[in-house]
């Protein structure tokens, strides 16, 4: 029997790489006539990997369970920015003396967080508003905001802003989740679908000694080499970081000074 060594390096394979893993093989495969060789039918299985592969691979917008409730808080959020700066116009009109301490304190914090705000993706924006609504956390600007009477929209932004951070955080953690998990479910079905492959070869070369399969066989084993030494690299040089973290953070430790309570 003519071994195909299959690579348990295989399982190391990203994503990107599977894909062009599948692609290669089948590539080999078709050069040496499957249907010839009398393994046309589990590698026709291989070929049925195809989509799911192209699909979890696919690069682009997805939608969310959560869509609806996040653009609800991106519109609420727009008519509460467009009443604050229609507040600060209405302060800066009526130039009030008694406002005038507290309108030189607040109004240009908010103008130079919300300047590029209409120009900004949904990302930039948030970053923007979580900015602000740090630069306004402070007490005498707390009590500017007061007296300006714009406490209401303050408040209303920020709760407005922490609901979007959590649903964003909630739907990057269920888009990460059901990531990981497609891919493994993926991996395992091409995987699995390699290996019954090989195996067709392996027991083809037995029931057919007229068939030379020693070509298929070395071109396959080349190339499952190659990607063996890409991944031996990638674990080596993981390894060697992870060494290089852990001395840094020995390191650290000795060069702290000894505190007075613990010396003690």
């Amino acid at each position: 029997m003519q071994k195909i060594f299959f690579i348990s390096c295989l399982s190391d394979a990203r994503k990107f790489e599977l894909t062009e893993i599948l692609g290669s093989v089948e590539e080999i495969v078709i050069k040496h006539d499957p249907e010839a060789l009398g393994i046309n039918g589990m590698f026709q299985l291989l070929l049925a990997e195809k989509p799911g592969l192209s699909k979890l691979t696919e690069v682009g917008e997805r939608s969310y369970p959560d869509l609806d409730v996040l653009t609800d808080l991106y519109i609420r959020r727009d008519k509460v920015l467009k009443a604050i700066k229609s507040q600060l116009t209405t302060i800066e009109n009526a130039a009030l003396p008694a406002q005038s301490v507290q309108s030189k304190l607040v109004l240009p914090v908010i103008k130079r967080y919300l300047k590029d705000f209409r120009s900004g993706n949904l990302t930039e924006k948030s970053g923007m508003i979580n900015a602000l609504l740090e630069a306004l956390n402070n007490a005498e600007i707390i009590t500017a905001l007061e007296d300006l009477f714009m406490t209401v929209y303050l408040d209303e932004l920020k709760a407005i802003q922490t609901a979007i951070n959590d649903s964003s955080d909630s739907k990057k953690t269920s888009v990460l989740g059901r990531q990981k998990s497609q891919m493994q479910q993926v991996k395992s079905s091409v995987l699995s679908a390699l290996r019954n492959l090989f195996k067709a070869i392996e027991l083809a070369s037995i029931e057919h000694t007229d068939k030379d399969y020693s070509l298929l066989v070395k071109d396959l084993n080349n190339y499952l080499a190659i990607f063996n030494t890409v991944v031996k690299t990638r674990r080596l040089v993981r390894k060697q970081n992870a060494e290089k973290k852990e001395e840094e953070q020995k390191a650290t430790a000795a060069s702290t000074p000894t505190s007075i309570a613990t010396a003690s």
